[in-house]
């Protein structure tokens, strides 16, 4: 027997993945979840008798996401009023924070990307009544690495993992804290993504069948208030901290879950709740590195812990010890691939035995023999030491090319800064 179908807003396509299936929609009487679009049907498409359901005009229109209401940082209107461009801005901010082989993103992306970081921060530093300047290096990562996270891309984990430096001690766990930090990672999510408004209010009473499929309704603005307020917060313990952080990835998680049951597949909101699904799973993964109580459960047991569906690109976070950043680990694993490779340590064998072959076979006249003894022995030489000198002598020269193309930039940006500041001079004294 069929399972009972709920209603849905919307239909796609499961042969030719239309959305939204428009006039007529052709439901297979055997299979669960399976329509057809009428050409599809009229097409042979299908593997068993199908039932006709028309679709109304309203149901068939293209959706959209409702408008999001974004309102910039004081930081990104500084910035903004300076005329300061953001790819600057995020190449000086990354060299401030150390983390100067991270991979900046493309340009498009540059400007939100940089405001989802400036955003967190503001927010952090007003509910802690905190100056920026006396945030912690550790959580100005954190927050960035997120902002990277929401715009696609996948940082490694080994700028959180360093803990050689002065300025990078683990964060106090301390409920106020963690609760603020936890409001920044929301606000992240909700200002990064174009489609997070969909989940930025709870769903109308005017969406059928959606409250009796969803028994536990929920969305970004509901878990923001529940955490300004302290809601979530049962007591002040440790444990307790932790509880708190538990339950709030339950419920993002459970944002993305409800929306992947009542939309089908194929709709555009099930994917777009696939894809923030990913997303917040890593953006809480960087923010359980900088708290010692949840990096050792972390390290122990795993993201499951604290993530019931783990994406299969975060299995492996808890490997990431501390005295073990990215780049170690990616260091050994090249060490240990070359290592695995003989074949390059049998050509020189082979190189060094033909060379000395060469020797032995003009041995007969004692000029050729000097001269392929001589020969030889500088062809070794050559080939032990010649190509070492030569590669250094590439490096240390494309060394001095990326130096040189450096300062040009810099000396660049002096001078734009300079014409900046004598035109905001004039504007003053003319004020004056």
């Amino acid at each position: 027997k069929k399972k009972e179908r709920p209603v849905y807003a919307t239909y796609c396509c499961d042969v030719c993945k239309k959305q939204p299936i428009e006039r007529f929609r052709w439901e297979c009487n055997v299979c669960d979840e399976f329509d057809l679009c009428e050409s599809c049907y009229k097409a042979g498409k299908n593997c068993h008798e199908c039932t006709r359901f028309p679709i109304p005009p309203s149901s068939s229109s293209r959706i959209e996401p409702p408008p999001l209401l974004r309102q910039e940082s004081s930081s990104t209107l500084a910035r903004k009023a300076f005329n300061i461009p953001s790819s600057t801005s995020l190449k000086d901010l990354v060299v401030r924070l150390k983390m100067n082989r991270l991979k900046l993103v493309a340009h498009k992306k540059v400007e939100r990307c940089l405001q989802g970081y400036e955003v967190a921060i503001d927010l952090y530093a007003s509910k802690q009544i905190i100056n920026k300047d006396s945030i912690p290096l550790l959580l100005e990562r954190t927050l960035l690495l997120n902002s990277f996270a929401l715009s696609g891309m996948k940082p490694s984990f080994g700028y959180l993992n360093s803990r050689n430096e002065s300025d990078m001690s683990p964060l106090p766990f301390k409920a106020a804290r963690v609760s603020t930090i936890l409001l920044c990672a929301i606000q992240q999510i909700l200002f990064m993504d174009d489609e997070s408004s969909w989940f930025a209010s709870p769903v109308p009473e005017s969406v059928p069948n959606y409250h009796q499929i969803i028994k536990e309704p929920m969305d970004l603005g509901t878990v923001k208030t529940m955490l300004e307020n302290g809601s979530l917060l049962k007591t002040t313990t440790e444990g307790g901290i932790i509880d708190l952080v538990k339950e709030t990835a339950r419920l993002v998680e459970l944002i993305w879950s409800n929306a992947r049951t009542f939309n089908p597949p194929g709709h555009r909101i099930h994917k777009v709740a696939m894809s923030l699904h990913e997303k917040s799973a890593r953006v809480f993964a960087n923010m359980l590195m900088i708290w010692d109580p949840t990096r050792q459960i972390l390290q122990e047991n795993g993201l499951g812990e604290f993530w019931k569906e783990v994406p299969v690109l975060l299995k492996g976070v808890e490997r990431f010890r501390e005295s073990e950043t990215r780049s170690q680990v990616t260091m050994k694993h090249q060490s240990s691939v070359k290592e695995a490779q003989p074949g390059k340590k049998n050509t020189k064998r082979r190189i060094e035995n033909d060379e000395e072959t060469d020797v032995e076979t003009e041995s007969d006249d004692g000029e050729k023999s000097y001269m392929a003894s001589a020969n030889g022995h500088r062809g070794k030489s050559q080939s032990k030491h010649g190509p070492k000198t030569a590669v250094k002598r590439k490096a240390s020269s494309l060394k001095q090319q990326s130096l040189k193309k450096q300062v040009v930039a810099l000396q660049r940006e002096v001078n734009t800064l300079n014409g900046k500041i004598d035109k905001l001079f004039s504007i003053v004294k003319g004020l004056t």
